[in-house]
């Protein structure tokens, strides 16, 4: 029995993780827990709820453009990721909403407004483009 059991047991692990679907599982329940990671950074990620996120260069994740983060630690100006999971760009985007707005900024220096085109995930800002 314990050797029927043992190959039942091999068996279920030959199949690949579903790691695509962990990560849509986890994006719909927590859509702003999803995070791009900055440009020019190796390991540090912005949320779309706004708050900032980092994981050692050395982590195999920090690699990866997207992640839905299930666990932070810390309350640092840039908690530790501890738990995250890889996303496309394409399902973050799906999944997350993206919203397009206009909006409007006043610059103290030139004493004049700007207006421009935005389009984000929640903080994250995919585009950008002036308004005439």
């Amino acid at each position: 029995r314990a050797r029927s059991l043992k190959a039942q047991a091999k068996s279920w692990g030959k199949g690949a993780a579903p790691g695509g679907d962990v990560a849509k599982l986890l994006a719909r329940a927590w859509p702003d827990q999803i995070a791009r990671k900055r440009p020019g950074s190796a390991g540090s990620y912005l949320m779309a709820s706004g708050r900032a996120a980092m994981l050692p260069e050395t982590e195999s994740l920090a690699k990866q453009d997207w992640l839905v983060i299930a666990d932070l630690g810390g309350a640092a100006k840039e908690a530790r990721i501890s738990l995250a999971a890889p996303i496309s760009e394409a399902d973050a985007l799906e999944i997350g909403g993206i919203v397009s707005e206009d909006r409007a900024t006043f610059d103290p220096k030139t004493g004049k407004f700007a207006a421009r085109r935005v389009k984000a995930l929640g903080a994250i800002i995919l585009s950008e483009s002036p308004l005439p």
